[in-house]
């Protein structure tokens, strides 16, 4: 049976989700901002952020991150040190430097899930370099990190920063059931955004084929390596464009790798 305090911070978190459907789909800022600033609420936070996961078609062994990469980063309140860490993130991740609570992180994908930093990792952590450069120096104490998969190969990841004390286990729950229910206005965020996101999984044929497309190879040579008729071929890069909501190659190199549409081949 819920508390009090409990059932009141489960009316809080349905009050939410009615106000974020109420949205006018014109104005995803507005809606991931009051997201954003809602779960800031229930958690007892100062500042958040929230940016796509998107697991790339092919990993190579020495990918720490298994494929996954950040994409379209948006933060509650952009204050000068925010700009600062986010771009310190961003270069880290590009340099292969990923810390332990980022590969702890991924290791959950496809589930929903919450974790204070606690969760992630030991107390001798919080003595580490890591977190005084990225989070002491930015002023922030504790962070919870949440993942919300959207599907196989994207993710949301939202994370809620308090800058004076640590997050209570009550706290990492409450941020957890408020973001469960939310495919669906993860997915607007997604699509409102132009980041990658394939209606249904990519068959294993399929993987192998927008690998190859990614690469630049034309449909005749992939369907020579993958042993089949360029009649086979061009079904799978039309499935593929269906999936992914473009009708081109140049709209998926655009969509995935940013690319301009001069690249392509085809």
């Amino acid at each position: 049976m819920l508390s009090t305090k409990g059932k009141g911070m489960e009316q809080r978190i349905y009050r939410l989700w009615d106000e974020l459907a109420d949205f006018d789909a014109a104005k995803p800022d507005a809606a991931l901002n009051h997201l954003l600033g809602g779960l800031c609420d229930i958690a007892g936070a100062q500042n958040a952020v929230w940016f796509a996961g998107v697991r790339m078609p092919e990993a190579g062994p020495q990918d720490r991150l298994k494929g996954w990469r950040p994409k379209g980063r948006h933060t509650l309140f952009q204050l000068p040190e925010q700009k600062e860490q986010n771009k310190l993130i961003e270069s880290r991740v590009e340099a292969g430097q990923v810390d332990i609570t980022t590969l702890r992180n991924i290791s959950l994908a496809g589930r929903l899930r919450a974790n204070r930093l606690c969760d992630l990792v030991g107390e001798d952590w919080f003595a580490s370099d890591y977190y005084q450069v990225m989070y002491r120096r930015f002023g922030i104490n504790d962070a919870i990190w949440a993942g919300c998969p959207v599907n196989q190969d994207t993710e949301v990841y939202i994370g809620l920063y308090r800058y004076h004390d640590a997050f209570q286990e009550y706290d990492r729950a409450q941020v957890e059931a408020g973001l469960r229910g939310l495919k669906w206005f993860h997915r607007q965020q997604l699509l409102s955004r132009g980041l990658i996101l394939a209606e249904s999984a990519l068959t294993p044929t399929e993987r192998d084929v927008l690998v190859s497309l990614l690469k630049g190879n034309t449909e005749k040579f992939i369907s020579r390596c993958l042993e089949q008729s360029i009649h086979t071929t061009h079904g799978h890069v039309k499935s593929i464009y269906r999936k992914f909501g473009v009708s081109n190659r140049a709209r998926l190199l655009s969509l995935w790798l940013g690319l301009e549409a001069s690249q392509s081949k085809d």
